[in-house]
C-alpha cells in the first residue's frame, strides 16, 4: 500500500539502534522514553502516505522498541539477582513470547477496521498500559537493604576475622564490553537471526493472504509460531 512493499518493512525492522544510554539515564527513564517513542512511532506509521514517511516512522519505532525492550529489562533484572539471574531472565522472555499471541488480535483489528486504525489502537494500548508498567522498572540501588536474590540477612554478627562482603557487584564497563570480540560476534549473530526471523514473519502473512487467499486474521495467527 502507498508504494510500501514487504521487503521495505523487513529492512527497517532490523535497524534498531543500540541503547548504550541505559548506563547514563537508567533503566526506568529508558523504558518510559522507549514506550513513548513507540507510541509516537505507531501513530506516525498509521498516518504515512509515502515510502520516505514510512521509513522515518519505522526508524522512530525501532529506536523506541529498542529502548523499552529486552536489553533494558535484562539490565534492570541483573541488578536484583545473582544466583537466580538466569531464572529471572528466562521468565522475562516468557512474557515476550506470550505477547506474540496478540498478533491474532491485531490481525482481527486490521481485518475489521484497517491497518491504520489497528496501529492507532495499539498506540493507545501502549500509552495506557505501557507507561504505568515502565514506571515500575528500576535498577537496584547500591544501598538497597534487601540482599540480592531476596536472600535473608543473617542476624548473627559476623566474625571479626571474616572479610566483609562487598555490596556492589562490579561488572565490565560499557565501552570495553562493546568493543570486545565476544560482544561483536554475539551482536552479529543476533542481527542475522533478527533479520531472518523478521523476513519470514513479514512475508508469511502477505504470502498467506495473496497466494492462498487466507483471511488476514488467520494469517496473523501464524506469527504465534515464532513467539
Amino acid at each position: 500500500e502507498d508504494g510500501i512493499r514487504d521487503r521495505d518493512v523487513t529492512g527497517v525492522q532490523t535497524c534498531a539502534l543500540p541503547i548504550l544510554f541505559i548506563d547514563r539515564f537508567g533503566t526506568r527513564i529508558s523504558m518510559v522514553a522507549g514506550v513513548l517513542l513507540t507510541v509516537v512511532g505507531f501513530v506516525a506509521i498509521s498516518l504515512v502516505q509515502d515510502l520516505a514517511q514510512f521509513y522515518a516512522a519505522m526508524v522512530l519505532t525501532a529506536v523506541g522498541t529498542s529502548a523499552c525492550g529486552y536489553p533494558v529489562a535484562f539490565a534492570a533484572t541483573a541488578t536484583w539477582f545473582n544466583r537466580r539471574r538466569s531464572t529471572a531472565m528466562a521468565l522475562i522472555t516468557i512474557g515476550g513470547a506470550i505477547g506474540g499471541v496478540f498478533a491474532v488480535v491485531v490481525g482481527q483489528l486490521a481485518e475489521a477496521y484497517g491497518w491504520r486504525v489497528a496501529m492507532q489502537v495499539l498506540a493507545a494500548g501502549m500509552l495506557l498500559l505501557g507507561v504505568p508498567g515502565a514506571l515500575q522498572v528500576r535498577s537496584r540501588p547500591d544501598d538497597h537493604p534487601q540482599p540480592l536474590d531476596g536472600a535473608r540477612v543473617d542476624p548473627r554478627p559476623a566474625a571479626t576475622n571474616t572479610p566483609a562482603a562487598s555490596t556492589v557487584a562490579w561488572g565490565v564497563p560499557v565501552w570495553p564490553a562493546v568493543c570486545s570480540r565476544s560482544f561483536i560476534l554475539m551482536s552479529l549473530g543476533v542481527i542475522a537471526l533478527t533479520f531472518a526471523t523478521n523476513a519470514v514473519v513479514v512475508h508469511q502473512i502477505a504470502y498467506l493472504e495473496r497466494e492462498l487467499a487466507t483471511p488476514r486474521a488467520l494469517a496473523a495467527t501464524s506469527v504465534t509460531v515464532f513467539s
